[in-house]
């Protein structure tokens, strides 16, 4: 995940503090425009993003949610540069960090009705459709479910990105119902 730049802003509009921040502390809202075409609006605290705000990138994606001391950090959303969704939860100094839904920009292709071979996950490459739970430094990590464009899931432990655990159960479409074990995206064996 790239951070939003950090280059000064070529433009800035400044808001009057506005009844939101009742103390009249060092609290602002900005419009910023950068040399690249990005633009932050939102607010700042001590001339860091802080709060709630939105970043425009100059590529069209975009992040909207809460800041902290200058960083994606609370609970946000984030946009590919087609405005479709890229994820929405909870961050942590620029990263994915806690609960959170994924989501796969690059399976437009409709795979509906293709089956896939789950006993090595490292060969689906981007035949995945969402993933929804936990994460860690942008990282799958804990408990979550990993959809597929056919309908199937599997819901299990993912561990630095895959999936590893003794209870991972796949849910098929047609009401199949496999319970394994996976580790490191491979099956080890059935339950």
């Amino acid at each position: 995940m790239v951070s939003p730049i950090s280059k000064s802003a070529r433009e800035i509009k400044q808001y009057p503090n506005s009844s939101q921040f009742p103390d009249n502390s060092n609290y602002d809202l900005v419009e910023e425009v950068f040399p690249d075409g990005s633009i932050y609006k939102g607010e700042k605290l001590n001339s860091k993003r802080h709060g709630k705000g939105k970043f425009i990138y100059s590529d069209g994606g975009v992040y909207e949610g809460d800041w902290k001391l200058g960083r994606m950090d609370g609970y946000g959303a984030l946009y590919y540069a087609d405005h479709s969704i890229a994820y929405e939860g909870e961050w942590k100094a620029d990263k994915f960090e806690g609960r959170g839904i994924l989501y796969n920009e690059k399976n437009s292709i409709d795979y509906s009705e293709k089956s896939y071979d789950l006993k090595n996950l490292d060969n689906l490459n981007n035949h995945w459709v969402k993933y929804e739970g936990s994460f860690m430094e942008d990282k799958k990590e804990g408990s979550g479910i990993l959809f597929f464009p056919n309908g199937d899931k599997i819901s299990g432990t993912f561990s630095g990105d895959k999936l590893s655990g003794k209870n991972c159960i796949l849910y098929k479409k047609k009401g199949e119902v496999v319970k394994g074990e996976w580790k490191d995206n491979k099956l080890i064996k059935l339950n």
